[in-house]
């Protein structure tokens, strides 16, 4: 199956219980979620990004950017939902996420470098 950027958000959404409208997490949120997923994964993992020249893609939550291809190895799919669902978590109020999103962190994290968590 080919990954979109539509598929993240949907799947961001079904790890934070939030599938019914109106969302609580809109999808410019989901998405910068996406683009800070990217950027600190290129620090990461530099060479994920060698079929893109070592670019980092930008996206909007319009319609053309939602339809696109996931644009690294899809075995790392998983891994950057990880990171957008920590994104949400760490910025809701509650003080009982913070461990949840520490624990995305971790596995987002585990799945690119390895060693624990992964």
């Amino acid at each position: 199956m080919a990954w979109t950027i539509s598929d993240a958000v949907t799947e961001t959404r079904r790890l934070l219980q939030d599938t019914r409208s109106p969302f609580r997490f809109d999808d410019a949120r989901l998405i910068q979620g996406l683009n800070q997923a990217m950027a600190e994964t290129r620090r990461l993992r530099p060479d994920l990004f060698l079929g893109l020249d070592f670019n980092l893609p930008y996206y909007t939550d319009a319609a053309a950017d939602m339809a696109k291809a996931f644009p690294i190895d899809e075995m790392y799919f998983p891994s950057i939902v990880d990171y957008m669902v920590a994104r949400q978590a760490f910025a809701d109020d509650e003080f009982a996420v913070d461990g949840r999103a520490m624990a995305f962190v971790q596995k987002w994290q585990g799945n690119l470098i390895g060693g624990a968590g992964g």
